[in-house]
């Protein structure tokens, strides 16, 4: 049974403002652990890439937008320790491959969102892997540095998943951590713990060469990194912090360059072969060029620049290189961090993070009661939380002569009640979550992994009647007990996304192969299923026609946009293979419609018969779909692409409404300016228009009322450029009072943006600077000084001979990393133009951050309300 809700005489509706509660993401509200980036591999055909994770999950990026297309999950104790993509004759399109630190090559399907085919790498540890150079397209064999000391090869067959052990090269001493093949493909190099680089013959099985990379008697130092050049250039990374670069024939060292203070883990080079990047315990990525010397014009390697976005370790570098677009450096590392380089201008262009949250937990808010309730998961563990409940400050209680209370932007709400955890169930599968839904009145909670689809109920504690064991299940005293449903349903692949519907009487779960099925969320039997077709060949003719159509209708300059986009149109539909089944569902508030995102677009099931009522007619420039939202109404829904585009379409007949149409070009400009990709789109849930939007990305929100025009907000820009970012840095929360297309951009890393009433939402934040501290700290450095230099040293500095002292540094940035966070401070001077909310922010203890009003209506509202 729902909860009432609290008197309205608390709810600042009637005057178009929102109780904004901005909730700081603490280790026990919402556990966001981000994984290390072991390692980067970039498709051949540059579409996508993909990321290996320390906890096992393998992410797959789109090469143009570089949003996620789809996250593999891991399971416990498994760790990425490499990914190559493979192709063999008769295959349609690129395979994933990635090995673990448990000896496991493993074959990943990006549609089923889990492994396909496992191959042991029969022996032991597979410290990295690389494959072939392709050919006409195409890479057969697979080579893998395994712990016992020998360097395995496998072949990749069409029609058959997964690789094929071959044969084993000689084994040496020690574990092989590094390997890669020349670009003839008839050998291979390889380095491990002895500090010697091994050149083999793949045909023969023999060791051509052998190279010492130590240069004294002492312990040889590790070889980490290996990299061959076009013209045959050994380059090394070792555990002395050099890199050094070697004659391929004669095994002679041509030069070493000491720029790091510990080992080097990572390597990549420029296609031409000459530029080599490097980066490793030091975060710092070098460049070393090959130029002309001045004297004799003999060619040789020297230093150039050094970049570092990282904080802690980098442990892979790798070139994307993409048609028809400038190539990009990725690198990744302990700090969960994917960041790209301009490889032509690395010296001149400061490198760009991929994502402001990255590795973004899976998170749903159920507004269907009072208080809300937020499900949060992350790995084998869901928690379910219930949100504070916010009432107006007894010092802003006062009203005008009539007795009604005056509400502004910027007034501080107090908490009447501070968040509590309701539940937390951990399944007994190794297996990570990866996918999970909380029903709209928070009493049902499912789960997917890659065994099975789970269902749990949400009771009194007092009216629980025990468990059947079947999964682990913790609740706090007085909180709700856990109740497992028993799902009575024969999967044909793992269910990769699921929703609830709007009453919470049945459970939508997609597989991997396309089926959505309709669950009795009592019984757990299945009530309906529909298998889709997943072709993106863009539909019948008849939808052909249509989407022609409607593009003609939005007129001439989006034509013309799209007609510029014409590469990016087939750049999108290559990467549609890599995208799961079924991206996300949406349920119509009023339980009839369902809304499947599919790499082919929009499909619109009745429910709960689940028949197909059509498909929308997507208009704009294709791009993967990030988000969903039906309007309270259900008449009209939302699309969000990876491309910053917002489209509302009728429920009934699948087109564009009217205003996009009207304001299209004006929003897409809009949107253009939001930090991040789209996360997540909230309509205020009001059955009666006027439609009020929320779009919110990683790094910004903006309000969108399209019951009105879009107007742009543009800064002076002939302004001197000093006069211009100051006017910039300037709020405008009292210039632009409930401006429509009100952009916001956030000074955190934005995790879930939604409404949980009319009149108030929900913001949920992380500072990554707390996220840093959860890390292993970085590499402590030290460096040496001359006896001559001044003092001035924060942690000790004594002389070592009479020539030479030794002077200890810390940063006092990493000092205070280890202290408890202090005072969180919204100072409006310290915000990016527009500031979040007020220039008056005021404490509130407790886990939740400041809340505060923040107009949703446009300035008429506003000032109807007696404001100034």
């Amino acid at each position: 049974m729902k909860r009432p809700r609290e008197a309205a005489a608390d709810v600042p509706d009637a005057h178009g403002l929102t109780v904004l509660h901005r909730v700081r993401a603490s280790s026990k509200l919402v556990p966001w652990h981000v994984a290390a980036v072991t390692c980067i591999a970039a498709c051949p055909d540059g579409s996508v890439f993909a990321a290996g994770y320390d906890d096992g999950k393998v992410e797959v990026f789109d090469g143009a937008l570089f949003n996620c297309l789809a996250r593999i999950p891991g399971s416990d104790g498994s760790e990425i320790s490499s990914i190559a993509w493979a192709r063999a004759p008769g295959d349609a399109h690129w395979r994933l491959f990635a090995s673990t630190l448990d000896g496991s090559l493993l074959e990943l399907s990006c549609q089923q969102l889990q492994p396909i085919a496992a191959t042991d790498s029969f022996g032991g540890a597979i410290w990295c892997m690389r494959p072939a150079p392709a050919a006409a397209g195409v890479v057969k064999q697979l080579a893998a540095a395994c712990g016992d000391g020998s360097v395995k090869l496998f072949a990749v067959h069409g029609a058959v998943a997964g690789a094929e052990y071959v044969k084993s090269l000689p084994r040496v001493e020690g574990n092989v951590l590094a390997l890669a093949w020349h670009p003839d493909g008839r050998s291979i190099v390889s380095g491990g713990s002895d500090g010697c680089i091994h050149c083999w013959d793949v045909q023969r099985g023999t060791e051509r060469q052998r190279i010492t990379v130590g240069t004294s008697s002492a312990a040889p130092p590790c070889v980490w990194s290996l990299t061959v050049l076009r013209d045959g250039t050994i380059v090394s990374g070792d555990g002395d912090g050099a890199v050094q670069f070697w004659d391929g024939r004669f095994g002679t060292l041509l030069a070493r360059h000491q720029q790091f203070a510990a080992d080097v883990l990572a390597l990549a080079a420029s296609p031409d072969g000459a530029s080599v990047w490097a980066s490793g315990v030091d975060p710092r990525v070098a460049l070393f060029h090959l130029v002309p010397d001045k004297a004799t014009g003999a060619p040789h390697w020297v230093f150039l620049d050094r970049k570092q976005p990282h904080t802690h370790d980098v442990r892979s570098l790798t070139p994307l290189l993409r048609p028809d677009s400038d190539p990009l450096l990725l690198s990744g590392g302990n700090d969960g961090q994917l960041v790209l380089y301009s490889l032509e201008r690395f010296l001149k262009e400061h490198p760009t993070r991929q994502s402001k949250s990255p590795q973004r937990p899976l998170l749903q808010l159920a507004a269907g009661l009072a208080p809300a309730r937020l499900l949060h998961v992350q790995g084998r563990t869901l928690s379910l939380w219930q949100l504070g409940r916010a009432v107006r400050s007894q010092a802003l209680a006062g009203g005008d002569a009539a007795g009604a209370a005056k509400h502004f932007e910027g007034d501080h709400w107090d908490l009447a009640a501070l968040p509590s955890q309701l539940a937390s169930i951990t399944t007994r599968s190794s297996s990570h979550i990866a996918a999970a839904a909380l029903s709209p009145d928070g009493s049902a909670v499912a789960a997917a992994d890659r065994g099975r689809l789970r269902l749990f109920r949400l009771v009194a504690a007092a009216a629980a009647d025990g468990d059947d064991g079947d999964d682990a299940a913790d609740a706090a005293a007085g909180a709700l007990a856990v109740q497992t449903v028993k799902v009575s349903v024969k999967l044909d692949a793992p269910v990769v996304c699921c929703a609830f519907s709007s009453n919470g009487q049945l459970l939508f779960a997609a597989t991997g192969s396309g089926r959505v099925l309709a669950v009795d969320a009592s019984s757990g039997e299945v009530a309906a299923s529909l298998q889709l077709s997943l072709s993106s060949g863009g539909g019948s003719s008849s939808t052909t026609g249509k989407r022609a159509a409607a593009a003609a209708a939005s007129g001439s300059q989006e034509q013309q946009q799209q007609q510029g986009q014409a590469p990016q149109q087939s750049w999108c539909a290559g990467s549609a293979v890599y995208m799961p089944a079924v991206s996300m569902m949406a349920v119509a508030p009023s339980g009839h419609v369902l809304a499947v995102a599919t790499a082919a677009g929009v499909e619109l099931l009745s429910v709960p018969q689940l028949q197909p009522r059509g498909r929308l007619i997507l208009v704009g420039e294709p791009a993967p779909i990030t988000a969903l939202a039906f309007s309270p109404n259900s008449k009209f829904i939302a699309v969000g692409t990876a491309a910053n585009a917002v489209t509302a379409y009728s429920a009934e007949t699948g087109m564009p409404t009217q205003w996009t149409l009207k304001n299209h070009a004006a929003l897409a400009e809009l949107l253009q300016q939001l930090p991040g990709s789209i996360q997540g789109l909230s309509f205020r849930p009001t059955p009666a228009e006027p439609l009020s939007l929320l779009v919110h990305s990683a790094g910004g929100l903006c309000h969108i009322d399209m019951a009105a025009g879009l107007s742009l907000h543009k800064p002076d820009t002939k302004q001197p450029r000093t006069k211009r970012n100051a006017a910039l840095s300037k709020p405008e929360a009292c210039s632009e009072l409930g401006r429509n297309g009100r952009l916001l951009k956030l000074q955190h890393s934005c995790l879930l943006l939604g409404h949980t009433s009319a009149s108030e939402a929900l913001l949920l934040e992380k500072p990554w600077a707390e996220q840093l501290q959860t890390l292993l700290p970085p590499l402590y450095r030290h460096s040496a000084a001359s006896s001559g230099s001044s003092g001035g040293c924060d942690c000790c500095c004594s002389n070592t001979s009479s020539s030479e002292a030794l002077l200890l540094e810390k940063p006092w940035a990493e000092q205070l990393q280890t202290l408890l966070p202090p005072l969180y401070r919204h100072r409006h001077q310290q915000l990016l133009l527009p500031p979040p909310t007020a220039l008056f922010l005021a404490r509130v203890e407790g886990i939740h951050e400041p809340v505060a009003a923040m107009p949703l209506l446009p300035v008429a509202a506003a000032a109807a309300a007696g404001r100034p």
